[in-house]
C-alpha cells in the first residue's frame, strides 16, 4: 500500500517531465509541420509577403505554433513550405499570433534532399 501511495504522489510530478521531454524531442527533430493548405486565406489566416518573395508575415488564431516549426501554404503556383523564424502571441485574443516566415525547400516533407 505504501508503494501505491508513493506512485500516486509521483505521477503529477512525472507528467510534466514527460511533456517537457516531448517538447525537447520535437525541437531536436526540427519542429512540427502545420498544414494550412486547406484553410482559406483572408479568413483563417493572413499572409503578407515582405520585400523578398522568400519571406513574409502570417497572422492567425489557428494552431499553436513555435519558432522552428514549418508551415505549408498553398497558392495558384502550388504548395510552399515556410520556416517559422519568429513568433509573437497577442495578449487579446491570447491564441492569435503573428509570425515571420522564411520560404524553404526542406523541412516540410516536400523536396527532401536525397541521402
Amino acid at each position: 500500500m505504501a508503494t501505491d501511495e508513493a506512485s500516486s504522489k509521483r505521477e503529477p510530478f512525472l507528467a510534466p517531465l514527460g511533456y517537457l521531454q516531448s517538447i525537447f524531442q520535437q525541437n531536436r527533430a526540427g519542429g512540427k509541420t502545420h498544414d494550412f493548405t486547406g484553410d482559406q486565406p483572408g479568413i483563417d489566416y493572413v499572409f503578407e509577403l515582405q520585400d523578398s518573395p522568400a519571406q513574409g508575415y502570417m497572422t492567425s488564431c489557428a494552431r499553436a505554433i513555435r519558432r522552428g516549426d514549418y508551415i505549408l501554404l498553398q497558392d495558384e503556383e502550388g504548395i510552399h513550405c515556410y520556416h517559422v523564424e519568429k513568433v509573437e502571441y497577442y495578449a487579446d485574443p491570447a491564441e492569435m499570433w503573428v509570425a515571420l516566415l522564411r520560404k524553404t525547400r526542406y523541412g516540410c516533407g516536400l523536396n527532401q534532399p536525397k541521402t
